[in-house]
């Protein structure tokens, strides 16, 4: 999911908050941590960051605004349409 997620949000060129190294690392150890889950709110929580997570009554995990987006974005190919090609 992150992997789609991240391509469709660099292809479409949204802006997302901005992260220092060491936030982002932070964050990617803190999503390793739950990578196999399949539990839908802490999946909602790793992609969105914890306040939006508490606003519909899930667990915080300690993330940031966007966390999973950002660190998914980031980690997406440059050109999001080679992962359609062969």
């Amino acid at each position: 999911m992150l992997r789609q997620e991240g391509a469709v949000t660099r292809f479409a060129g949204q802006a997302l908050p901005n992260y220092d190294p060491e936030e982002l690392n932070y964050i990617r150890e803190l999503i390793a941590e739950h990578h196999q889950s399949t539990h839908q709110p802490i999946q909602f929580a790793a992609f969105y960051g914890d306040q939006i997570a508490a606003m519909v009554g899930y667990p915080s995990l300690g993330l940031s605004a966007y966390a999973g987006l950002v660190v998914a974005t980031l980690d997406a190919p440059a050109n999001p349409i080679s992962l359609l090609t062969p």
